[in-house]
């Protein structure tokens, strides 16, 4: 066992990698492979939230791949995996889904963009939790809640 410090990264598979993607990352794996244990990853689950075509996921998962191979990661330095291949990640994920609120979601950047970019508007959440929380201000009668905001009505996606 190495003494080594563990990095593990990835990059999600949504198209062919860029400029951004090999000078913000893959330029900075191939100096770490060196001094580091390195696990780098193709994030196939996280491209569903994108691009939930299969054959087009498979295809940018083998275009990854090679793009990983010609930006200089060895394979015998690094490990290299494809997401979807390991189901311990998908057993976690369900596991920190049930203990995260959409109160907590609605506080992550990365979740409100999306958001915003599938819905083309503030997520229903949004609004409703301003309403609650100026709602909650008003005097109300002991058996009416405070606020009784709507439920979402976001693709299933979400």
């Amino acid at each position: 066992m190495s003494n080594k410090e563990v990095v593990l990264s990835g990059i999600r598979a949504t198209g062919n990698l860029h400029l951004g993607n090999y000078y913000g990352a893959l330029s900075k794996f191939v100096k770490m492979q060196n001094d580091y244990d390195c696990l780098f990853f193709i994030a196939d689950l996280h491209a569903l939230t994108t691009n939930p075509d299969p054959d087009a996921l498979h295809e940018n998962v083998k275009n990854i791949l090679a793009e990983y191979l010609a930006a200089g990661i060895d394979p015998e330095k690094a490990t290299i995996f494809v997401q979807s291949d390991v189901p311990e990640i998908s057993e976690m994920y369900l596991l920190l889904n049930m203990h995260v609120g959409i109160g907590e979601l609605l506080r992550t950047a990365s979740f409100k963009d999306k958001a915003r970019k599938q819905l083309g508007s503030e997520p229903p959440a949004l609004t409703t939790i301003s309403r609650s929380r100026s709602s909650a201000r008003t005097p109300t009668s002991a058996s009416t809640p405070a606020c009784s905001p709507t439920p979402p009505s976001w693709p299933s996606t979400f």
